[in-house]
Order: C-alpha cells, then structure tokens, then sequence
C-alpha cells in the first residue's frame, strides 16, 4: 500500500465528503517537505506533487483539531521520527473540550526568599509548563497532553513557555527564579509593569491589591477636514484628510485618570493614588544575573531586579551564560515621555511604589471587556486607521450617514462620545403633557437629555421639531454639549410639529384633532393627561364603529335606511369634535338628516323646555310659541347658497315645527345678530359670510 500525499489535485480521488473537507482545511496550511524540516522556516511547495507534512497557520488550530480528534484518525507522535527508530510512539488524539488551561506565574514563600515558577491550571487540575507534549499559543491556543487536546489560554505570555521549555529540553530540569525577601517589592514593582506576564499567584500579604476596573470607552468625532493635525509632536491626528463622508474617529479607554489604546500590552495599571513614572522604551533588554545552568537562580535584586523586570523574557533567557552583574541603574532612567501633555499618563512601563508597611492598589484592565468594546465600534462601522495615533489612542473613520444610529447605541451603552471636541448628551423619555382650553388642547413637555454628570435637561418639544425640520442631528444644550436628536421617536411623532400651532413652548391642537393628536401619542409611554383629554381618549378607545341611528322623538318624519346610516356618521363626527362631508345626490334628503341631527340625544335639543318656536326674517318670530326655547345652548349656523334659504326655513318648519329659525338676510343683519342667541339655527348665504365676517366671528355657534 502506497501513502497518499496531499495536493490540491487530489482532493478529488477522496471519497469521503468529511475527508475532502478536513484535508481542505490542512491544505490552507503551509508544507513542508518533511518532519525534519524546521517548522520556523516554512514555504509553499513548487510542484503538485503533493505533499505529507503541514505548518498549520495560527488562528485554525482549534477548528481543525477538533474536527480531526473526532474522527479517530488523529495522531500525536512522541519523538520526532528517525528511519529505524523502533522507541517512536503515536497516541490517539482526543477533544478534552471544557475551559481551557490557563498560564500562571506562581510565587512561594520558602523562608527568605520568594521562589516564582510558572505552571498551567485547569480547574482543580495543574500541569507543569514542560509536562505536555504540544503546546501552541496565541488567541486560539492549544495544549496536547496525554493523548487529549485542550484549549489555552497563555495570556499573551506565551515567550514565557517558549524559555522555561527550552530551559527543559536543554538541562532536563527547571529551577524556580528567587527572589530575596528584602527585595521583592522592588522586584514585584517592576514585574506589574511587564507588557506580557502570566496570571498571577502570590503568598498572602505579598504584592499589592489588585483591583478590577471596567473600561470607560471614548469616541472622539471630527467633522470633515476638522480633525487635528498629523505629526505636531503633541496631539496625533490623521495621516491625510479623509472623505467627506467620513468622520475622523479616535478611540481610547479611561481607567479612572489612565489613558489605554485599544490592544495596548500590559494587563495591570498603577492604581491612581500612587507614583507613575514611565520610562522610553519598555522593551530593551539589558538584564542578567546570577546562576549555572541548572541550577537554582537567586536573583539579588540590589543590582539585577530592575533589570529583571525591565524584559523577563530576555532575562531568563541569560541566566545560562552570566556570571558578572551590572551595578544598579539609577532611577533617572526613568522620566516622564516628553509627548504626554494634559495630564495624560502613559501606563506601559509605568512604576507602581511599593511599601513594606502598606501595599498599593494596583487596577487590573479588563482585556475583555475593550475586546468587545472595540468589536462592537467596528461592528457599527468604525474602520480603524493602522499607522497612525499615539501610544494611547486608536485612530480611524466613521461614516457620516451611520453616525446617529452609531452615537446612539453607544451612549445607550455608556460610552463618552465627543462631536468636534464638545461632549454628546443622549436623548432620553419625552415627557409629555396635555390640557385642554376652551376649543383646543395644549401639548406640553420636551426631550429630557442626559449628560456624563448624570445632570439633565429638558429642550422643548417645538425646538426639537424645528432642529428636526432643519435637517440637524444635534441640538446644543444649555452647557455647550450637544445632544443628538432620537431619530426613532422623531420618525414616530415628527407629524405632531406639521399639524399643530406652535406657540412659545406649548403645541395648540384644535378638538377637532383629538384623534389625531391620540394616534400620534399612542406609542408615548410618558404622557399625563387631564380628564377632558383622558374621557376623549377613553371614547376614542371604546369606538366600535358606526351604527345607524334612529330620528329623536320630536323629528316628524321618518327616515330611510341610508339616512339612518348617515345620521349615524354625522353623530360620529358630532361625538369625537371632527368635521366632515355628508356628500350624496341632490334629492335624497340630507338637510332632513342635519334636522335629525339637530334633534339627536347628543343635542340639547332633545330635551327641550316647553316654550314656544318659530322662523325669524327681518327681526320677527312668525310664530311666537314655540315648543323649544333653551336660551343656554348657542346656535347652529348653517351656510347655503341663497336659492335654497327659505327651502332650509320650510323644511325645518315641516320636520322640526319646534325649531326656532332665523334667516339671517337682507339689510337688518345688525338686529338679527343680537337676536342670535334666542335662536337655535341660523340660516346664511355663502357671500353674507365673506361680507360679515369679522361681525360673525364675534358670536359663538355650535354644530
């Protein structure tokens, strides 16, 4: 039997669909020619002759070993493989699944000094770091270990597994790093500060007090071409002008007064009561100490500690070759970076003072939490600027169109967000009232917005609607902030500023609008009513539709079915305060049914006192005992075209004999107006209207 070697030709020749998909999967790797060759040194093969051997790219391991270990066909080989080594073994790999395994950097107190080694912990399990056979680091790190596969977690320290390993692989042994007890605080101080550091264990008492703090995300916005400037050696800006519909954007963290970018290393900050001194360059290596190979190593910490500190990696990494310390380094080196200005703090490699008699707090950042800071920014569509910024801000773009909906979730979210340098409020309820006047109602309130002090204020309704209106998204508040208008309520009342008078502060609706003005409000959860507003909302609510009414008692005549139906709609609009069109063909009896209507049970009318009735022309009644006379009730106008006056008057007459009518014609039109209020329907002409109109106007009528 012949092996078969992987390419991509030959996926075909697999029969088996989860064979094809697992050897795509490991076709996205690298190849090498064979297991001797060095992993570091990898390169794509120059044939299609395929291959048997892969450099797996970081980031699938999890995926594709898992989806092997399930097949059973999963190998870890023990030794690395020599022609005729019959000592080789492989195991069956196995998904262990579970949390993960976790780095640790442990410290015991033995007496007079503090001895550190570094282990893996998995729940109550622990392994020690050259135990398992395969370990992969990274974000989608790996753990192989007696046949299973597991999950790890090197936090971003995974240098320190590389060194203690090969540590093992070159002596047979590990020996923990001591550390004098005089000087571990010195020593510790300096350890806090390492940009990559494993979790941490240390003896009751000893260390500071860590404490955990939530990140407090800053977006600054400029507009188009407003951003600050590039390379002033002070304040970092954008590298060149962006669109112009893109918003320049900076993202930073605020851990009370500390100033975090986005992915900056480093998992612990000074606590904000203590010393912070920074030094130029973190990284540099310049450690050594004491020691053999294999050997326990004391570190004397009153020439080597801040050395040790200063880069662990490289310093481990000396302990083999060293036999001459240097002397201690002056804390001079350690000055404040001359580009921090404004009080900002630049936190990596930062010192934290420790004291024998008191221990320090130390913050301790949540990593995971400006993770999902950041996905969430670039979720809403925040396109992040690589190369440009500062050591403690995130440069990059946000499009314009998105920055409403963008600034909204994260207000809503508790972020501090700028526009053009001035702080942005988040919308917040609309709170709302109505009053009722004498033929109107009153719609009072506004948006309450909240600044970053928690302090409120609430921007009148009407000039919400007109920064609206003006095609603005920001309104500026009393204390200069600008507070970002909520499109979502805007888009469900916005009607509200198109149908009413706006007066000062206050929205005027007509009664006619009641129901308008219940729609509008039907999705406001805050509005307060009063009980004029309250019974029309309530009526409103408890419509069931419109039935056909019958005529009152007193109308003498009957109606048709369709007339019925129509008398029905008038009291609708009559109930609710709307005006409306009883349009039907000339000849089938609408004016009887505004008689009726006159008549109905919603009218005073319907019951009269007894009284005497008649039809007024010229000043005086033709019938001066009327059955109906209620000189409480204002009354009814109606308007016609001068043909049909008098057939209004001998309807009413026939139908309505009750009724007392006035024409209000002719040339005595002063009198009839004193007269109105003894009457209950006043007759008119379209052209009298125009003619009289600043008179009639003075006079109160009722439908």
């Amino acid at each position: 039997m012949r092996p078969w070697r992987a390419s991509p030709q030959s996926l075909a020749d697999l029969t088996d669909s989860l064979d094809r998909e697992l050897m795509a999967l490991i076709l996205g790797g690298q190849r090498i020619h064979s297991l001797e060759h060095d992993p570091l040194d990898v390169g794509l093969a120059a044939n299609a002759r395929g291959s048997d051997s892969f450099a797996m790219v970081s980031g699938g391991w999890g995926v594709l070993l898992k989806r092997l270990a399930e097949t059973g066909r999963a190998f870890v080989v023990d030794d690395e493989p020599e022609s005729g080594d019959a000592d080789t073994h492989t195991h069956t790999l196995q998904w262990g699944g579970g949390e993960p395994w976790v780095l640790w950097l442990v410290g015991r107190d033995t007496g007079d000094e503090l001895a550190l080694h570094v282990e893996f912990r998995r729940e109550a399990q622990t392994l020690e770091v050259q135990q398992p056979e395969v370990v992969l680091g990274g974000p989608d790190g790996l753990l192989i270990h007696e046949g299973m596969v597991y999950g790890l977690d090197d936090r971003d320290a995974f240098r320190w597994v590389q060194h203690y390993r090969d540590l093992f692989a070159a002596h047979g042994r590990i020996s923990p790093l001591k550390v004098a007890q005089n000087q571990v605080p010195q020593f510790l101080e300096k350890l806090y500060t390492l940009p990559s550091l494993p979790e941490l264990e240390l003896p009751e008492g000893v260390g500071p007090l860590e404490e955990h703090a939530t990140p407090l995300p800053h977006l600054e916005l400029y507009s188009p071409g407003s951003g600050p400037g590039f390379g002033n050696g002070k304040e970092p800006g954008f590298a060149a002008p962006l669109a112009r519909n893109l918003l320049s954007a900076r993202l930073w963290f605020a851990y009370g007064s500390h100033r975090i970018k986005p992915g900056q290393a480093g998992r612990f900050l000074p606590g904000d009561t203590t010393e912070v001194v920074t030094t130029a360059d973190t990284e540099a290596a310049t450690s050594q100490v004491n020691g053999n190979p294999g050997e326990d190593v004391v570190v004397d910490a009153a020439a080597n500690a801040l050395d040790l500190a200063e880069s662990v990696e490289d310093e481990l990494a000396t302990q083999a070759r060293t036999e001459n310390p240097p002397e201690l380094e002056d804390d001079d080196d350690f000055d404040r970076n001359p580009d921090m200005d404004n009080g900002e703090e630049e936190i990596l490699g930062g010192r934290v003072s420790f004291s024998r008699d008191q221990r320090p707090v130390i913050i301790r950042r949540d990593l995971r939490g400006e993770e999902q800071a950041l996905s969430l920014l670039i979720k809403l569509g925040f396109r992040p600027e690589l190369g440009n910024g500062s050591s403690t801000e995130l440069l990059g773009s946000v499009p314009v169109k998105s920055m409403p909906m963008v600034v909204m979730q994260l207000l809503a979210a508790g972020w501090v967000v700028t526009a053009d340098r001035k702080i942005m409020a988040r919308p917040g309820a609309a709170n709302l009232s109505v009053t009722s006047g004498m033929d109107w109602f009153e719609l009072r309130g506004g948006i309450t917005f909240t600044r970053n002090d928690g302090t409120q204020e609430i921007v009148p309704l009407p000039a919400v609607l007109q920064a609206a209106r003006d095609g603005r998204t920001l309104i500026t508040l009393g204390d200069g902030s600008q507070g970002l208008l909520p499109e979502q309520w805007l888009a469900e009342h916005g009607l509200l500023a198109g149908v009413a008078e706006v007066d000062g502060d206050v929205l005027k609706f007509k009664r006619t609008q009641a129901a308008m003005l219940d729609t509008l409000l039907a999705r406001q959860e805050m509005v307060q009513v009063d009980d004029v507003f309250a019974l029309a909302r309530k009526q409103l609510q408890e419509f069931e539709g419109i039935k056909p009414v019958e005529a009152p008692a007193l109308f003498q005549g009957s109606l048709r079915p369709y007339q019925k139906d129509g008398l029905g709609w008038l009291a609708f609009l009559r109930q609710f305060g709307m005006g409306g069109v009883l349009a039907d063909d000339m000849g089938l009896g609408k004016t009887i049914q505004v008689l009726a209507m006159l008549l109905s049970k919603n009218n005073p009318l319907a019951n009269p006192p007894a009284a005497d009735a008649g039809v007024v022309t010229g000043g005086q009644a033709e019938n001066p005992t009327s059955e109906i006379q209620n000189p409480k009730f204002k009354p009814s106008l109606v308007i016609a075209p001068r043909s049909v006056v008098f057939n209004w008057i001998d309807e009413a007459h026939k139908f309505v004999p009750g009724l007392r009518v006035q024409a209000y014609t002719g040339t005595e039109r002063q009198s009839l107006r004193q007269a109105f209020a003894e009457h209950d329907l006043v007759i008119t002409t379209y052209g009298l209207i125009r003619r009289d109109i600043d008179e009639l106007r003075k006079h109160p009528f009722t439908t």
